[in-house]
Protein backbone atom coordinates (compact mmCIF):
# COMPACT_ATOMS: atom_id res chain seq x y z
CA UNK A 1 0.00 0.00 0.00
CA UNK A 2 2.41 2.96 -1.33
CA UNK A 3 1.96 6.57 0.32
CA UNK A 4 -0.07 9.16 -1.72
CA UNK A 5 1.83 11.77 -3.91
CA UNK A 6 2.22 15.04 -2.18
CA UNK A 7 0.85 17.32 -5.29
CA UNK A 8 -2.39 17.18 -6.83
CA UNK A 9 -2.45 13.42 -5.86
CA UNK A 10 -6.36 13.50 -6.78
CA UNK A 11 -5.64 13.74 -10.16
CA UNK A 12 -3.20 11.01 -10.67
CA UNK A 13 -6.05 8.61 -11.00
CA UNK A 14 -6.98 9.93 -14.29
CA UNK A 15 -3.10 9.19 -16.10
CA UNK A 16 -1.58 6.46 -15.67
CA UNK A 17 1.73 6.91 -17.33
CA UNK A 18 4.93 7.50 -15.02
CA UNK A 19 4.59 10.37 -12.96
CA UNK A 20 7.68 12.39 -11.08
CA UNK A 21 8.46 11.19 -7.42
CA UNK A 22 7.83 13.44 -4.63
CA UNK A 23 11.54 14.00 -4.29
CA UNK A 24 11.67 15.37 -7.79
CA UNK A 25 8.99 17.35 -6.99
CA UNK A 26 10.98 18.91 -4.90
CA UNK A 27 13.69 19.99 -7.11
CA UNK A 28 11.96 21.95 -10.15
CA UNK A 29 14.20 25.34 -10.58
CA UNK A 30 11.11 27.43 -10.21
CA UNK A 31 9.11 30.30 -7.88
CA UNK A 32 11.41 32.32 -6.11
CA UNK A 33 14.23 33.46 -8.99
CA UNK A 34 16.79 34.14 -6.18
CA UNK A 35 16.55 30.69 -4.88
CA UNK A 36 14.92 28.77 -7.41
CA UNK A 37 18.69 27.44 -8.20
CA UNK A 38 19.76 26.91 -4.92
CA UNK A 39 19.67 23.45 -3.65
CA UNK A 40 19.75 23.07 -0.09
CA UNK A 41 20.43 19.41 1.78
CA UNK A 42 18.88 18.59 5.67
CA UNK A 43 19.12 15.54 7.54
CA UNK A 44 16.03 13.69 8.95
CA UNK A 45 14.56 15.45 12.14
CA UNK A 46 16.10 19.17 11.40
CA UNK A 47 14.21 22.63 10.29
CA UNK A 48 15.51 24.68 7.67
CA UNK A 49 14.84 28.33 6.71
CA UNK A 50 15.20 28.53 2.85
CA UNK A 51 15.18 32.29 3.16
CA UNK A 52 19.03 32.21 4.62
CA UNK A 53 19.90 28.97 4.04
CA UNK A 54 20.79 27.49 7.46
CA UNK A 55 19.05 24.86 9.91
CA UNK A 56 16.98 26.33 12.49
CA UNK A 57 15.50 24.88 15.66
CA UNK A 58 11.72 24.72 15.87
CA UNK A 59 11.71 27.21 18.27
CA UNK A 60 13.58 29.44 15.80
CA UNK A 61 11.39 28.64 13.26
CA UNK A 62 8.14 29.84 14.92
CA UNK A 63 10.13 32.82 16.35
CA UNK A 64 10.90 33.82 12.25
CA UNK A 65 7.10 32.64 11.18
CA UNK A 66 6.00 35.68 13.11
CA UNK A 67 6.54 37.65 10.38
CA UNK A 68 3.93 36.57 8.47
CA UNK A 69 0.00 37.15 8.48
CA UNK A 70 -1.00 34.26 6.95
CA UNK A 71 0.78 30.78 7.23
CA UNK A 72 0.56 28.06 4.70
CA UNK A 73 1.46 24.15 6.45
CA UNK A 74 1.35 21.95 3.18
CA UNK A 75 0.60 18.55 3.69
CA UNK A 76 0.29 14.92 2.41
CA UNK A 77 -3.41 14.30 3.66
CA UNK A 78 -2.34 10.71 4.72
CA UNK A 79 0.59 11.16 6.53
CA UNK A 80 0.02 11.33 9.97
CA UNK A 81 3.07 12.92 11.17
CA UNK A 82 2.29 16.07 8.81
CA UNK A 83 -1.05 16.39 10.80
CA UNK A 84 1.58 16.37 14.44
CA UNK A 85 4.04 18.68 13.31
CA UNK A 86 1.18 20.79 12.27
CA UNK A 87 -0.96 20.58 15.88
CA UNK A 88 2.51 21.21 17.48
CA UNK A 89 2.93 24.64 15.19
CA UNK A 90 -0.62 25.67 15.87
CA UNK A 91 0.12 25.14 19.85
CA UNK A 92 3.36 27.10 19.38
CA UNK A 93 2.35 29.94 17.33
CA UNK A 94 -0.72 30.63 19.86
CA UNK A 95 1.63 30.64 22.12
CA UNK A 96 3.86 33.03 20.74
CA UNK A 97 1.86 35.81 18.40
CA UNK A 98 -1.57 35.32 19.86
CA UNK A 99 -4.61 33.08 18.83
CA UNK A 100 -4.72 32.36 15.71
CA UNK A 101 -7.58 31.31 12.98
CA UNK A 102 -7.21 28.26 11.47
CA UNK A 103 -8.42 27.23 7.41
CA UNK A 104 -8.82 23.94 6.47
CA UNK A 105 -8.74 22.54 3.14
CA UNK A 106 -10.66 19.62 3.74
CA UNK A 107 -14.13 21.46 5.36
CA UNK A 108 -16.01 23.81 3.38
CA UNK A 109 -16.97 27.20 3.94
CA UNK A 110 -20.61 26.19 4.48
CA UNK A 111 -19.21 24.07 7.30
CA UNK A 112 -18.19 26.86 9.58
CA UNK A 113 -21.38 26.62 11.90
CA UNK A 114 -20.83 23.45 12.64
CA UNK A 115 -16.66 23.94 13.01
CA UNK A 116 -17.53 26.95 15.43
CA UNK A 117 -20.27 24.62 17.74
CA UNK A 118 -17.24 21.87 18.07
CA UNK A 119 -14.50 24.29 18.93
CA UNK A 120 -17.02 25.93 21.58
CA UNK A 121 -17.49 22.19 23.00
CA UNK A 122 -21.43 22.97 21.74
CA UNK A 123 -20.79 19.48 19.43
CA UNK A 124 -18.46 16.34 19.86
CA UNK A 125 -17.24 14.68 17.29
CA UNK A 126 -19.41 12.38 16.26
CA UNK A 127 -21.84 14.84 16.17
CA UNK A 128 -19.39 17.02 13.86
CA UNK A 129 -19.04 14.21 11.10
CA UNK A 130 -22.76 13.63 11.34
CA UNK A 131 -23.59 17.18 10.60
CA UNK A 132 -21.23 18.39 7.78
CA UNK A 133 -21.38 14.37 6.03
CA UNK A 134 -17.88 13.66 6.31
CA UNK A 135 -17.62 10.54 4.76
CA UNK A 136 -20.17 11.46 2.54
CA UNK A 137 -17.82 13.94 0.85
CA UNK A 138 -14.73 11.52 0.47
CA UNK A 139 -13.47 8.61 1.86
CA UNK A 140 -10.41 9.87 4.38
CA UNK A 141 -10.16 8.46 7.52
CA UNK A 142 -10.84 11.99 10.15
CA UNK A 143 -7.74 9.86 12.55
CA UNK A 144 -5.81 12.37 10.47
CA UNK A 145 -7.09 15.59 11.05
CA UNK A 146 -7.73 14.70 14.57
CA UNK A 147 -4.57 16.35 16.19
CA UNK A 148 -5.38 19.40 14.61
CA UNK A 149 -8.87 20.29 15.35
CA UNK A 150 -8.16 19.36 18.92
CA UNK A 151 -5.11 21.45 18.80
CA UNK A 152 -7.21 23.86 17.82
CA UNK A 153 -10.21 23.87 20.48
CA UNK A 154 -7.84 23.43 22.97
CA UNK A 155 -6.21 26.96 22.25
CA UNK A 156 -10.01 28.15 21.17
CA UNK A 157 -8.88 29.20 17.67
CA UNK A 158 -11.25 29.52 15.34
CA UNK A 159 -11.82 26.93 12.76
CA UNK A 160 -12.88 27.85 9.48
CA UNK A 161 -14.08 25.94 5.85
CA UNK A 162 -12.04 26.68 3.08
CA UNK A 163 -13.36 25.14 0.00
CA UNK A 164 -16.11 25.07 -1.84
CA UNK A 165 -18.11 21.99 -3.45
CA UNK A 166 -15.98 19.69 -5.27
CA UNK A 167 -18.44 19.58 -8.19
CA UNK A 168 -17.36 23.51 -9.27
CA UNK A 169 -13.89 22.55 -9.58
CA UNK A 170 -14.46 19.11 -10.84
CA UNK A 171 -16.50 21.21 -13.95
CA UNK A 172 -13.55 23.74 -14.39
CA UNK A 173 -11.25 20.86 -15.25
CA UNK A 174 -13.72 19.56 -18.00
CA UNK A 175 -15.42 22.80 -19.46
CA UNK A 176 -13.48 25.21 -18.18
CA UNK A 177 -15.34 28.45 -16.23
CA UNK A 178 -17.66 28.62 -19.35
CA UNK A 179 -19.48 25.49 -17.59
CA UNK A 180 -20.81 26.72 -14.96
CA UNK A 181 -24.10 27.60 -14.28
CA UNK A 182 -24.74 30.88 -12.60
CA UNK A 183 -24.98 29.62 -9.41
CA UNK A 184 -21.89 28.02 -8.88
CA UNK A 185 -20.45 31.57 -10.43
CA UNK A 186 -21.87 33.15 -7.54
CA UNK A 187 -19.92 30.45 -5.41
CA UNK A 188 -16.65 31.21 -6.80
CA UNK A 189 -17.11 35.11 -7.29
CA UNK A 190 -15.27 37.32 -9.89
CA UNK A 191 -13.43 35.18 -12.34
CA UNK A 192 -9.92 34.73 -11.00
CA UNK A 193 -6.70 36.06 -13.61
CA UNK A 194 -5.34 32.98 -16.04
CA UNK A 195 -3.15 30.89 -14.65
CA UNK A 196 0.79 31.74 -15.05
CA UNK A 197 2.93 29.63 -16.89
CA UNK A 198 5.10 28.40 -14.15
CA UNK A 199 2.28 27.15 -12.58
CA UNK A 200 1.44 24.73 -15.79
CA UNK A 201 4.87 23.92 -16.01
CA UNK A 202 4.05 22.47 -12.57
CA UNK A 203 1.28 20.76 -13.27
CA UNK A 204 3.08 19.43 -16.33
CA UNK A 205 6.26 17.86 -14.26
CA UNK A 206 4.01 16.13 -11.74
CA UNK A 207 2.33 14.37 -14.62
CA UNK A 208 5.53 13.37 -16.35
CA UNK A 209 5.34 12.01 -20.01
CA UNK A 210 1.62 11.82 -19.25
CA UNK A 211 1.44 15.85 -19.89
CA UNK A 212 2.88 15.45 -23.20
CA UNK A 213 0.24 12.79 -24.37
CA UNK A 214 -2.92 14.69 -23.33
CA UNK A 215 -4.58 17.01 -25.63
CA UNK A 216 -3.22 20.49 -24.68
CA UNK A 217 -6.60 21.75 -23.85
CA UNK A 218 -6.87 18.75 -20.87
CA UNK A 219 -4.07 20.52 -19.04
CA UNK A 220 -4.72 23.92 -19.89
CA UNK A 221 -8.42 23.15 -17.85
CA UNK A 222 -6.65 21.71 -15.16
CA UNK A 223 -4.51 24.79 -14.45
CA UNK A 224 -7.63 27.09 -14.86
CA UNK A 225 -9.07 24.39 -12.12
CA UNK A 226 -6.45 24.75 -9.62
CA UNK A 227 -6.13 28.20 -10.34
CA UNK A 228 -9.98 28.52 -9.38
CA UNK A 229 -9.69 26.16 -6.18
CA UNK A 230 -6.74 28.09 -5.22
CA UNK A 231 -8.35 31.91 -5.42
CA UNK A 232 -11.14 31.28 -3.41
CA UNK A 233 -9.21 29.59 -0.53
CA UNK A 234 -6.81 32.55 -0.50
CA UNK A 235 -10.26 34.88 -0.56
CA UNK A 236 -11.37 32.94 2.34
CA UNK A 237 -8.17 33.10 4.03
CA UNK A 238 -8.29 37.18 3.89
CA UNK A 239 -11.52 37.26 5.13
CA UNK A 240 -11.22 35.39 8.39
CA UNK A 241 -7.66 37.11 9.02
CA UNK A 242 -8.23 38.42 12.47
CA UNK A 243 -6.50 41.61 13.52
CA UNK A 244 -3.93 40.56 15.74
CA UNK A 245 -3.22 37.05 15.05
CA UNK A 246 -2.53 34.68 11.81
CA UNK A 247 -4.23 32.75 9.99
CA UNK A 248 -2.89 29.28 9.72
CA UNK A 249 -3.98 27.45 6.40
CA UNK A 250 -3.91 23.56 6.20
CA UNK A 251 -3.90 22.63 2.88
CA UNK A 252 -2.31 19.70 0.39
CA UNK A 253 1.25 20.74 -0.52
CA UNK A 254 0.05 21.19 -4.24
CA UNK A 255 -1.53 24.47 -3.08
CA UNK A 256 1.37 26.13 -0.94
CA UNK A 257 4.81 24.55 -2.93
CA UNK A 258 7.07 27.29 -5.05
CA UNK A 259 4.60 30.14 -4.13
CA UNK A 260 2.87 29.12 -7.04
CA UNK A 261 -0.84 28.42 -5.49
CA UNK A 262 -2.95 29.94 -2.25
CA UNK A 263 0.36 32.41 -1.80
CA UNK A 264 0.59 33.86 -5.33
CA UNK A 265 -3.60 34.43 -5.11
CA UNK A 266 -3.44 36.13 -2.03
CA UNK A 267 -0.62 38.53 -3.72
CA UNK A 268 -3.49 38.86 -6.47
CA UNK A 269 -6.03 39.85 -4.60
CA UNK A 270 -4.77 42.17 -2.34
CA UNK A 271 -3.68 44.26 -5.72
CA UNK A 272 -7.08 43.39 -7.09
CA UNK A 273 -8.65 44.93 -3.34
CA UNK A 274 -6.46 47.63 -3.12
CA UNK A 275 -4.92 46.90 0.61
CA UNK A 276 -1.53 46.88 1.34
CA UNK A 277 0.15 42.99 0.56
CA UNK A 278 -0.79 40.84 3.58
CA UNK A 279 2.64 38.22 4.10
CA UNK A 280 2.42 35.19 3.19
CA UNK A 281 4.89 32.43 4.43
CA UNK A 282 4.96 28.45 3.46
CA UNK A 283 6.22 26.19 5.34
CA UNK A 284 6.65 22.29 3.89
CA UNK A 285 7.61 18.91 5.39
CA UNK A 286 9.88 16.71 2.97
CA UNK A 287 10.81 13.17 3.24
CA UNK A 288 14.16 11.82 3.63
CA UNK A 289 15.30 8.92 2.01
CA UNK A 290 15.70 5.33 3.29
CA UNK A 291 18.81 4.46 4.79
CA UNK A 292 21.19 3.47 2.46
CA UNK A 293 23.02 0.05 1.63
CA UNK A 294 25.36 1.41 -0.93
CA UNK A 295 29.29 1.43 0.39
CA UNK A 296 29.58 5.14 -0.14
CA UNK A 297 27.49 7.73 -0.61
CA UNK A 298 26.62 8.28 -4.45
CA UNK A 299 27.58 11.32 -6.35
CA UNK A 300 31.60 12.45 -7.07
CA UNK A 301 33.84 10.72 -5.02
CA UNK A 302 35.31 13.67 -3.34
CA UNK A 303 32.14 14.10 -1.94
CA UNK A 304 32.15 10.56 0.27
CA UNK A 305 34.46 11.93 2.04
CA UNK A 306 35.62 8.06 3.46
CA UNK A 307 32.01 7.75 5.27
CA UNK A 308 30.52 4.23 3.78
CA UNK A 309 28.42 2.26 5.19
CA UNK A 310 24.52 2.16 6.19
CA UNK A 311 23.64 5.56 6.83
CA UNK A 312 20.32 8.15 6.87
CA UNK A 313 20.70 10.30 3.75
CA UNK A 314 19.41 13.91 3.95
CA UNK A 315 16.52 15.10 2.25
CA UNK A 316 17.33 17.46 -0.81
CA UNK A 317 15.30 20.30 -2.24
CA UNK A 318 15.16 23.76 -3.82
CA UNK A 319 15.22 26.39 -1.97
CA UNK A 320 12.54 28.18 -3.52
CA UNK A 321 9.96 25.20 -2.50
CA UNK A 322 8.93 27.07 0.59
CA UNK A 323 10.00 29.50 3.18
CA UNK A 324 10.61 26.64 5.75
CA UNK A 325 11.22 23.29 5.62
CA UNK A 326 10.93 20.33 8.05
CA UNK A 327 12.80 16.95 6.95
CA UNK A 328 10.92 14.34 7.94
CA UNK A 329 11.94 10.74 8.02
CA UNK A 330 9.68 8.08 5.53
CA UNK A 331 7.62 6.52 8.48
CA UNK A 332 7.19 2.96 8.86
CA UNK A 333 4.41 1.20 7.41
CA UNK A 334 2.82 0.58 10.90
CA UNK A 335 2.34 4.62 11.53
CA UNK A 336 -0.21 4.67 8.64
CA UNK A 337 -3.67 3.85 8.39
CA UNK A 338 -4.65 1.03 6.07
CA UNK A 339 -6.26 1.68 2.86
CA UNK A 340 -7.20 -0.83 -0.03
CA UNK A 341 -6.48 1.61 -3.22
CA UNK A 342 -9.49 1.55 -4.90
CA UNK A 343 -12.47 4.11 -4.70
CA UNK A 344 -16.13 3.95 -4.64
CA UNK A 345 -18.93 5.58 -5.73
CA UNK A 346 -22.79 5.36 -5.58
CA UNK A 347 -25.97 5.33 -8.48
CA UNK A 348 -29.35 4.82 -7.74
CA UNK A 349 -28.26 3.25 -4.31
CA UNK A 350 -25.90 0.74 -6.14
CA UNK A 351 -22.31 1.31 -4.85
CA UNK A 352 -19.52 0.48 -7.74
CA UNK A 353 -15.92 0.58 -7.76
CA UNK A 354 -14.70 3.55 -9.22
CA UNK A 355 -11.16 2.99 -9.42
CA UNK A 356 -8.36 0.47 -8.48
CA UNK A 357 -5.01 1.97 -8.21
CA UNK A 358 -1.90 -0.57 -9.50
CA UNK A 359 -0.15 -2.49 -6.90
CA UNK A 360 -2.62 -1.66 -4.17
CA UNK A 361 -4.67 -4.41 -1.79
CA UNK A 362 -7.82 -4.04 -4.05
CA UNK A 363 -5.55 -4.56 -7.14
CA UNK A 364 -3.91 -8.07 -5.53
CA UNK A 365 -7.44 -9.14 -4.44
CA UNK A 366 -8.50 -8.97 -8.40
CA UNK A 367 -11.38 -5.96 -7.91
CA UNK A 368 -11.88 -4.13 -11.13
CA UNK A 369 -13.39 -0.84 -12.03
CA UNK A 370 -17.24 -1.14 -12.28
CA UNK A 371 -17.29 -4.50 -9.51
CA UNK A 372 -20.94 -3.92 -7.83
CA UNK A 373 -20.48 -4.25 -3.73
CA UNK A 374 -22.73 -6.93 -2.50
CA UNK A 375 -21.66 -7.20 1.05
CA UNK A 376 -18.31 -7.01 2.85
CA UNK A 377 -17.55 -9.85 5.80
CA UNK A 378 -21.37 -10.29 5.59
CA UNK A 379 -22.95 -6.92 5.85
CA UNK A 380 -25.01 -5.34 3.15
CA UNK A 381 -23.81 -1.32 2.49
CA UNK A 382 -26.54 0.89 3.53
CA UNK A 383 -24.69 4.09 2.07
CA UNK A 384 -21.17 5.24 0.34
CA UNK A 385 -20.63 6.78 3.68
CA UNK A 386 -21.30 4.07 5.61
CA UNK A 387 -18.87 1.89 3.51
CA UNK A 388 -15.99 4.39 3.85
CA UNK A 389 -16.48 4.84 7.45
CA UNK A 390 -16.15 1.13 8.29
CA UNK A 391 -13.42 0.88 5.80
CA UNK A 392 -11.54 3.56 7.57
CA UNK A 393 -11.99 1.35 10.64
CA UNK A 394 -9.80 -0.97 9.15
CA UNK A 395 -6.88 -2.17 10.46
CA UNK A 396 -3.51 -4.25 9.97
CA UNK A 397 -3.26 -7.80 10.06
CA UNK A 398 -7.45 -7.96 9.15
CA UNK A 399 -8.95 -9.59 6.50
CA UNK A 400 -12.25 -8.35 4.32
CA UNK A 401 -14.17 -10.52 2.66
CA UNK A 402 -16.08 -8.86 -0.09
CA UNK A 403 -19.06 -10.56 -2.32
CA UNK A 404 -18.86 -8.53 -5.63
CA UNK A 405 -20.73 -8.54 -9.30
CA UNK A 406 -19.07 -8.46 -12.52
CA UNK A 407 -21.93 -8.12 -14.93
CA UNK A 408 -23.71 -11.60 -14.69
CA UNK A 409 -21.32 -12.90 -12.65
CA UNK A 410 -20.85 -13.07 -8.39
CA UNK A 411 -16.96 -13.33 -7.41
CA UNK A 412 -16.15 -13.22 -3.86
CA UNK A 413 -12.79 -11.57 -3.21
CA UNK A 414 -10.46 -11.54 -0.14
CA UNK A 415 -8.70 -8.73 1.24
CA UNK A 416 -5.40 -9.42 3.36
CA UNK A 417 -4.56 -6.01 4.76
CA UNK A 418 -0.93 -5.68 5.04
CA UNK A 419 1.73 -3.51 3.55
CA UNK A 420 2.35 -3.40 -0.22
CA UNK A 421 5.16 -6.01 -1.03
CA UNK A 422 6.97 -5.98 -4.05
CA UNK A 423 9.96 -8.01 -4.02
CA UNK A 424 11.27 -5.52 -7.03
CA UNK A 425 11.38 -2.39 -4.42
CA UNK A 426 15.44 -2.21 -3.18
CA UNK A 427 14.34 -0.84 0.24
CA UNK A 428 12.40 -3.35 2.11
CA UNK A 429 14.16 -4.21 4.48
CA UNK A 430 14.65 -0.81 5.68
CA UNK A 431 10.79 -0.57 5.53
CA UNK A 432 10.74 -3.24 8.25
CA UNK A 433 10.29 -6.35 5.30
CA UNK A 434 12.37 -9.10 4.88
CA UNK A 435 12.66 -11.96 2.47
CA UNK A 436 12.96 -14.93 4.01
CA UNK A 437 15.80 -17.96 2.23
CA UNK A 438 13.73 -20.62 4.41
CA UNK A 439 11.11 -20.33 6.99
CA UNK A 440 10.22 -23.11 9.51
CA UNK A 441 8.16 -22.70 13.21
CA UNK A 442 8.81 -24.93 15.65
CA UNK A 443 5.74 -27.11 16.33
CA UNK A 444 4.13 -29.83 14.34
CA UNK A 445 1.18 -28.17 13.31
CA UNK A 446 3.06 -24.83 12.46
CA UNK A 447 3.68 -24.57 8.63
CA UNK A 448 6.52 -24.42 7.42
CA UNK A 449 7.62 -22.80 4.02
CA UNK A 450 10.90 -25.34 2.60
CA UNK A 451 14.33 -23.13 1.37
CA UNK A 452 14.02 -22.88 -2.40
CA UNK A 453 10.69 -23.37 -2.85
CA UNK A 454 10.25 -21.29 -6.38
CA UNK A 455 6.43 -21.39 -5.88
CA UNK A 456 6.47 -19.46 -2.71
CA UNK A 457 8.30 -16.58 -1.13
CA UNK A 458 7.85 -15.78 2.76
CA UNK A 459 8.40 -12.16 4.16
CA UNK A 460 8.89 -10.91 7.79
CA UNK A 461 7.11 -8.31 8.43
CA UNK A 462 8.40 -5.64 11.40
CA UNK A 463 6.15 -3.96 13.20
CA UNK A 464 7.35 -0.75 15.79
CA UNK A 465 10.58 -2.62 15.19
CA UNK A 466 9.67 -6.37 16.47
CA UNK A 467 8.73 -9.20 14.08
CA UNK A 468 4.90 -9.16 13.95
CA UNK A 469 3.64 -11.35 10.65
CA UNK A 470 5.15 -13.38 8.00
CA UNK A 471 3.46 -13.18 4.94
CA UNK A 472 3.64 -16.19 2.25
CA UNK A 473 3.56 -15.29 -1.33
CA UNK A 474 2.45 -17.02 -4.14
CA UNK A 475 2.08 -16.34 -8.08
CA UNK A 476 2.80 -12.82 -7.62
CA UNK A 477 0.33 -12.14 -4.29
CA UNK A 478 0.04 -12.59 -0.69
CA UNK A 479 -1.87 -15.83 0.13
CA UNK A 480 -0.96 -16.54 3.20
CA UNK A 481 -0.69 -14.33 6.56
CA UNK A 482 0.86 -15.46 10.19
CA UNK A 483 0.84 -13.20 13.45
CA UNK A 484 3.81 -13.99 15.61
CA UNK A 485 3.16 -14.08 19.29
CA UNK A 486 6.39 -12.58 21.31
CA UNK A 487 8.94 -15.46 20.70
CA UNK A 488 8.45 -15.67 17.20
CA UNK A 489 6.22 -18.23 17.21
CA UNK A 490 2.81 -18.67 14.89
CA UNK A 491 -0.53 -16.80 16.82
CA UNK A 492 -2.67 -16.37 14.38
CA UNK A 493 -3.18 -17.49 10.39
CA UNK A 494 -5.55 -15.50 7.97
CA UNK A 495 -5.85 -17.66 4.47
CA UNK A 496 -7.09 -15.51 1.06
CA UNK A 497 -8.29 -18.99 0.06
CA UNK A 498 -10.37 -20.60 2.32
CA UNK A 499 -8.75 -24.23 3.53
CA UNK A 500 -10.26 -27.49 2.97
CA UNK A 501 -12.55 -27.43 5.47
CA UNK A 502 -13.71 -23.55 4.62
CA UNK A 503 -11.63 -21.60 7.56
CA UNK A 504 -10.19 -18.69 6.79
CA UNK A 505 -8.58 -18.00 10.12
CA UNK A 506 -6.55 -20.41 12.75
CA UNK A 507 -5.97 -19.29 16.18
CA UNK A 508 -2.57 -21.35 17.86
CA UNK A 509 -2.13 -21.34 21.45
Amino acid sequence: MKPSMPLFGFLCVLCLGTCLSADEMDLLPIGDPDRATLIASAPAGSFFDCRTGEEISFEEMVERMGRYRILLLGEEHDRMDHHLLQSRIIRAVAARSGTPAVGMEFFQQRHDRSLKRYVSGDLDEEGLLDEIDWYGGGGLDFGYYRPVLEAAREEGAGVFGLNIPRRIVRSVSRGGLESLSEEERKIIGDAPPGTRPQHRYLLSRFFGDSAVQMPPVWLERMAEAQGVWDTVMARRALRILPEDAPVIVIVGGGHAAYGLGIARRVEEECGRMGIPPVQVGVFLPVTSPHLSAEPAPSGHPRGAMGMGGRRQQSALFVRSLADFVAVLPEPPWWERKPSLGAGWSERDGTIRVGFVLPDSAADEAGLRMGDVLLDWNGKEPDSLAGLRRELCGLRWGERLDLRIRRGEEEIRAAVLVIPGIDEEMKDLESRGITLLSGWDCSGDDSPTLPPGNPASQAYLIEGDGHPRRVAVRRSGRVEELHELDPAGRIARTLLRTPGEDGAVESRFE
